[in-house]
């Protein structure tokens, strides 16, 4: 794993060492780099020399396509990491500008992302209703007042321990919960770059019940 050393980084960092938990993955090591493109350089050939030496197959790459992600999937793949020997894994939306999945390092890599089945719904429901495309966080307004909804329709107070229910609710990129720590659970897809564009390998699960949740 490699992450920056900003906040979003470390953040990153933590939760896919939570996530490893419990689960048949282990995390081999973590190596930071400072968000720039001269401190990324300086930690790529220690993150290659972990890599190999760790026997890992697999790179969790934390950045995003608006700031590290392009520098460092292209250093690390030039330098022999990447591909098939160790593919890399990816957080955050790589198709994003769509444009990022001409990107030649991430290639073969995965990536998660939200339901795109519910999420189309949604756009085709308020562009019926409102003439136009919905802002790129509208939905995040939808899925808190959906959740209400639910608990409301249910005949139940809307409260900490109604909003924390472990069954979750339906949002408009898949079923989410709230948890009472402030964070929240999103039943995501995987995609794998394959030819330059984005194909779901793994559908985000209706439900909180498999590995991870």
């Amino acid at each position: 794993m490699t992450h920056a050393t900003d906040q979003a980084g470390q953040v990153a960092r933590e939760a896919i060492q939570a996530a490893a938990r419990g689960t048949g993955a282990q995390i081999t090591g973590a190596v930071p780099y400072e968000l720039s493109q001269a401190g990324i350089a300086s930690a790529v050939p220690t993150i290659a020399e972990q890599a190999r030496s760790s026997g890992s197959n697999a790179v969790f790459l934390t950045g995003n396509t608006a700031g590290d992600l392009p520098v460092i999937s292209q250093l690390l793949s030039e330098t022999g990491i990447g591909g098939e020997d160790f593919r890399y894994l990816g957080l955050t939306r790589w198709d994003i500008p769509a444009d990022a999945l001409q990107l030649p390092g991430l290639q073969g890599g995965y990536f998660a992302l939200p339901d795109q089945g519910a999420i189309q719904q949604f756009r085709t429901r308020y562009s019926a209703r409102y003439g136009g495309a919905p802002h790129p966080i509208a939905n995040l307004a939808y899925d808190g007042m959906a959740a209400i909804g639910a608990i409301a329709a249910r005949g139940q107070t809307v409260g900490r321990n109604t909003l924390t229910s472990r069954a979750g609710f339906a949002g408009t990129g898949g079923v989410f919960r709230l948890r009472g720590d402030g964070t929240i659970d999103r039943a995501l897809a995987v995609a794998q770059v394959v030819n330059r564009s984005a194909q779901v390998v793994s559908p985000a699960p209706n439900s909180f019940g498999g590995a991870g949740f």
